[in-house]
């Protein structure tokens, strides 16, 4: 009986297993073997040898984490946080271990394990909890940013479907179209047979494409092949309001909105600031190689005031590049930059609804004239009754005149 084949097979099985892009590197620096999640981002014989956190792994036995990283696949290059792990083997090392988590071009990458305190968020994990051993569909509602995808990833990780790939279809404009997907058999077969199919942001999407999706989930059928994952959805507050107003199909929205777990902005669940500020603040002091322990008091006030518009992507922009100008051990100040972008985003979007109400005083109030008026502004109707309803509900707080 050969042991160490057996033993190659297990860890091998162990790896497909895991809900996050694993590679096996060999000695030489290469790619021994790819979990099917890495499959997805990088070629199964990529070479890590030049990378510094994997000779570092394989010449000292050193663990790194957090550490940036690119990887290319078809020509299209992917930037990931990695952490790096030494395999010994008899006493010496036999190659490394290099877990990936993509992230986007704001370098925001949301793991399950964020700190959340609040009970907002403790409500949310029992669901998900709960929600896991249930093999229907589950919509992840929440605002721009309070993480809908990377709630749905625990979600996923924690059913009987963690050890098949997680695949998320982007719905948003400019991402190539449910349709132009729905045409492409090679996406679609992969996409019908990963243990979660994630529709994101499901309220962007064009009439025809709504049509798309409900067919797609009636019928269980993805560019001719039958969808064997499970089916979750995210959207933002904007699908109800477009559904009241005949923009969104009503039966579609009765579909994927039959079992829902709702996120709350950070704005409501101050309580979680101040770990997750720490959380931030660690992660990019490590990634810049910095030593810094806090936030002075000034910060903490501005931290815990501040409404967080776009939620974790907005606090994540700001500590990140707080920690990227701190000289010291302590972060003093918000760049200006930075502070003036966040700040003023409320006043941008002020200034938009007034254009929106000129406009639609000369196109109408219409769903037609909506449209009219958000082709102009250059924004998605979706936006525009987004951009409505924050202008109305900051009025009623008295943040804005």
């Amino acid at each position: 009986m050969d042991y160490q084949q057996m033993g190659i097979d297990l860890l091998c099985g162990v790896l497909d297993a895991l809900p996050q892009p694993v590679v096996l590197i060999n000695r030489g620096g290469r790619s021994a073997y790819v979990n099917p999640l890495g499959e997805e981002l990088m070629p199964p014989e990529a070479d890590f040898s030049e990378n510094d956190m994997v000779a570092a792994a394989l010449t000292e036995g050193k663990r790194s984490e957090g550490g940036l990283i690119t990887v290319t696949r078809d020509g299209v290059p992917v930037r990931g946080l990695a952490s790096v792990y030494p395999v010994m083997q008899n006493d010496g090392i036999a190659g490394a271990l290099l877990f990936f988590k993509p992230i986007d071009e704001d370098g925001e990458v949301y793991p399950a394990g964020l700190p959340y305190v609040s009970n907002d968020i403790g409500d949310v994990f029992s669901r998900i909890a709960r929600l896991s051993g249930v093999n229907a569909s589950v919509l992840f509602l929440g605002e721009t940013g309070v993480g809908r995808e990377s709630f749905a990833r625990v979600m996923h990780g924690q059913s009987q479907r963690a050890n098949l790939p997680f695949a998320a279809v982007d719905c948003r404009p400019g991402s190539g179209g449910l349709n132009a997907l729905t045409a492409d058999r090679d996406s679609c077969e992969r996409l019908a047979r990963a243990g979660t199919l994630f529709f994101d942001d499901i309220q962007a999407l064009r009439p025809d494409e709504q049509k798309t999706l409900l067919d797609i989930i009636q019928n269980k059928r993805l560019g001719g092949f039958d969808v064997t994952a499970r089916i979750c959805f995210s959207a933002t507050p904007d699908m109800n309001a477009m559904s009241e107003k005949g923009e969104f199909l009503t039966e579609l929205k009765t579909r994927v909105s039959l079992m829902g777990v709702s996120i709350s902005p950070l704005r409501d669940r101050q309580d979680d600031v101040p770990p997750l500020a720490r959380f931030f603040l660690s992660k990019y002091s490590r990634m810049y190689e910095k030593k810094i322990e806090d936030f002075s008091e000034d910060v903490w006030r501005y931290l815990l005031r501040h409404d967080w518009p776009r939620n974790l992507r907005d606090m994540e922009l700001v500590i990140r590049e707080s920690v990227a100008d701190c000289e010291g051990e302590a972060v003093t100040s918000i760049p200006l930059a930075v502070s003036h972008q966040v700040s003023l985003r409320r006043e941008r979007h002020k200034f938009t609804y007034k254009r929106i109400e000129t406009l639609l005083s000369v196109y109408g109030a219409t769903t037609e004239g909506k449209r009219r008026a958000a082709r102009e502004l250059g924004i998605g109707l979706s936006s525009l009754y987004r951009i409505m309803a924050n202008y109305q509900r900051d009025r009623k707080w008295g943040k804005i005149d």
